[in-house]
């Protein structure tokens, strides 16, 4: 009976635990390519899924390859069907080789968070 009432006592003074709502801030979720993916066909496009709907106007998608200048990209934006999936463009093909990718996003409620991942292009095979 005294191991009920004390943990009875201890649930009482705990700190309310966060909802799954405001435990989740936003983060990626996957890409296309993914990260350390190695891709036969040059892609066309950089995607990008997000736990949440991002503010476009504080996301950007930047592709360089491994120790390179960047290349040029489309502005990113959002798909028309997905809210939480950013597209951006390639300019031209990429040739073979390990490229980066830098992306950063902006949450609903301002909150900044920012990755990098590599995919590298094979398209001998």
């Amino acid at each position: 009976m005294a191991l009920g009432t004390l943990v009875a006592a201890m649930a009482a003074f705990a700190p309310p635990r966060p909802s799954p709502a405001n435990e989740m801030h936003l983060q990626l979720e996957r890409s296309e390519p993914a990260a350390d993916a190695t891709v036969h066909e040059a892609p066309t496009e950089i995607r990008l899924w997000f736990t949440q709907s991002p503010q476009i106007d504080g996301t950007s998608v930047r592709v360089l390859p491994v120790g390179g200048e960047p290349l040029e990209t489309g502005d990113a934006h959002l798909a028309e069907e997905d809210d939480e999936l950013v597209l951006a463009s390639l300019a031209e093909p990429l040739a073979s080789g390990r490229y980066e990718v830098r992306w950063r996003a902006m949450a609903r409620d301002g909150h900044v968070v920012r990755g990098t991942f590599e995919f590298q292009v094979d398209t001998a095979r």
